[in-house]
């Protein structure tokens, strides 16, 4: 076999990605490593953590949610926005949350974009919004649908 046949596929990046973006009073967004660094979370005042697709090591003093979501286009992100939204909303009110997923890319993008929605905004809103604070952001394309999806939905 070939060498290059026995690359993964894909760029292996072995850096940590610590950036946390700041969406709203309370609500952060990053990656696994930012979830997983106990010095990011206390410096952030993290007292909850939503985890989709992805568990983390739970640290003391910190409340944990994990949610099964696969990162594919034809996987239903509905059926998660009402939990993750009821969780989001009680971890403001005591505290500040962490949302995060594998790489803070697709997933946890698409469940926070899917947040503000609810709260009001028109998706492309808080798709530039939350682009501003985390460049690397970019929800599947079924991700998109369901959320352009949702907006109609709760505008009626």
């Amino acid at each position: 076999m070939p060498a290059a046949w026995r690359s993964p596929g894909f760029v292996v990046d072995t850096r940590p990605d610590l950036q946390v973006a700041d969406v709203l009073p309370g609500l952060l967004l990053g990656s696994q490593d930012a979830a997983r660094d106990a010095g990011v979370l206390r410096g952030r005042r993290v007292t909850h953590v939503l985890s989709l697709g992805v568990s983390v090591p739970p640290l003391p003093g910190i409340t944990y949610r994990p949610v099964d979501l696969l990162d594919l286009p034809d996987c239903p992100l509905a059926p998660v926005l009402a939990p993750c939204f009821s969780f989001i909303d009680a971890a403001r009110g005591q505290g500040c949350v962490l949302v995060h997923c594998n790489a803070g890319v697709s997933r946890s993008a698409a469940v926070v974009i899917g947040y503000l929605i609810r709260l009001g905004w028109s998706y492309e809103a808080a798709y530039r919004h939350l682009k501003e604070r985390r460049s690397a952001i970019r929800p599947n394309e079924g991700f998109v649908r369901a959320l352009k999806l949702y907006e109609k939905e709760i505008a009626t």
